[in-house]
């Protein structure tokens, strides 16, 4: 039955193939990514999609990592390289540090699908890798939000009086600030990072979980079967445990879901002000902003990342509306 409704709307598989989409690109972006995500070959910088030039790949010594250089021409001579790059200038490199040991196997051909940036880095690859980003972002700042929140919203509507007053108001003082500005503050008051960002996110976000978990606790401990176990002598946190969290299970997937876009959406604003992923990070948000200056001249380097946060957060959205749509009896009645 649920199957057959998932095949027939629309919006569900949707969403499902973005979430797909971004999750397989953040799983197997070592093997997907064309290119090193912070590989710079200068003399591409700015070029547009589909573009593709010749390169060749050494070392400047053998215990340094391998880099690129855009390749005019290039012969042997004494067992070393000589490269004429395509600003004519000549590069002298040992036969020993070209990839291969040989011209024939240091040359390459790359395409730059969606061009590149002001550094010369393929766009493309810098996506994938943030994709990577993007998902660790959502899936550990939902977690510690939903930690907290099913924590404090469970305790708040299970005992009441004074414990749920105290819990209610601090959850109202959370709220009374904007989500944004609280980021800022935090992130700006400790040293930048993802591990920061993780923190911040989680922290800003679990008010929304706390009060939908508690209503759903004061909802269903009105319950007869709630009663029955209160009258057996079943104590507060055995009847959380076993029955009413188990029957709160719906709407928190369905708001855990829809905070993964939130989340994957405060991390790429935190990025494009500084005060997320640090360069060369690949991150969304990092790669609009270092690329904001260029918008006359070089479009694509910040309308490629602005797509990605685009199509992850919609995905994420059409995912969680469509779980609450399968798992709401009404919806399915009137379907």
């Amino acid at each position: 039955m649920i199957v057959n409704r998932t095949l027939k709307d629309p919006g569900i598989i949707l969403g499902i193939s973005f979430v797909l989409i971004i999750v397989v690109l953040g799983i197997f972006a070592p093997w997907l990514a064309p290119r090193n995500p912070n590989d710079q070959i200068l003399e591409f910088r700015h070029k547009p999609p589909g573009f593709a030039g010749n390169i060749i790949n050494y070392r400047l010594a053998q215990d340094l990592p391998e880099t690129s250089m855009a390749l005019q021409n290039a012969f042997v001579e004494d067992n070393t390289a000589i490269i004429v790059d395509v600003l004519n200038r000549e590069h002298r490199i040992l036969l020993k540090n070209i990839s291969g040991e040989s011209l024939t196997t240091g040359k390459e051909t790359v395409t730059f699908w969606l061009g590149t940036d002001q550094f010369g880095r393929d766009i493309l690859s810098r996506i994938i890798y943030g994709a990577r980003i993007s998902l660790m972002v959502g899936f550990t700042a939902s977690l510690i939000a939903l930690s907290i929140g099913v924590l404090l919203g469970a305790l708040s509507g299970i005992n009441g009086g004074k414990i749920d007053t105290i819990i209610m108001r601090f959850t109202d003082v959370m709220f009374g600030f904007p989500t944004l500005l609280f980021l800022i503050g935090i992130t700006a008051a400790l040293e930048p990072s993802l591990n920061v960002v993780f923190l911040a996110v989680g922290l800003v976000t679990w008010p929304g979980m706390a009060r939908l978990v508690r209503g759903q606790v004061l909802q269903l401990k009105e319950q007869e079967y709630i009663q029955s176990a209160k009258t057996l002598g079943i104590s507060k946190r055995t009847i959380l445990i076993r029955h009413i969290l188990p029957n709160s299970l719906a709407p928190i997937i369905v708001t855990f879901t829809l905070g993964i876009a939130g989340a994957i959406m405060a991390e790429a604003s935190l990025s494009f002000l500084g005060l997320g992923a640090q360069p060369p990070t690949p991150s969304w948000g990092a790669m609009i902003n270092n690329s904001k200056d260029f918008l006359r001249i070089a479009p694509w380097s910040s309308l490629a990342p602005g797509m990605a946060i685009a199509i992850a957060v919609l995905g994420f959205n059409l995912l969680g509306d469509s779980i609450r749509d399968l798992l709401d009896p009404k919806m399915r009645t009137e379907r």
